[in-house]
């Protein structure tokens, strides 16, 4: 994506997707005493919705998936620093 508006659109999938990965982390919450292999079916629902919307919104595969591993990346980073600072 070149342009401003190639940025401003990445930055709105970005955004978005940071709202997917918390209702993830709800969802994963909520079904707390599931078998493991539930939550990763869940994740890749998840991470099939976000890819989706980042790519419906930025209209590049690439840029798409760059952003949903950044997004995830950083949201992977919270998660962490979160659990380390509570418990």
């Amino acid at each position: 994506m070149k342009g401003a508006g190639g940025t401003m659109k990445c930055t709105v999938a970005f955004l978005f997707q940071i709202m997917i990965w918390s209702g993830f982390k709800l969802a994963e919450w909520l079904s707390d005493h599931d078998p493991v292999i539930f939550t990763a079916a869940l994740f890749i629902i998840f991470l099939f919705i976000a890819f989706a919307l980042a790519k419906s919104i930025v209209h590049s595969l690439r840029a798409a998936s760059v952003v949903t591993v950044l997004s995830l990346a950083v949201y992977g980073l919270v998660e962490v620093s979160f659990s380390k600072l509570i418990f």
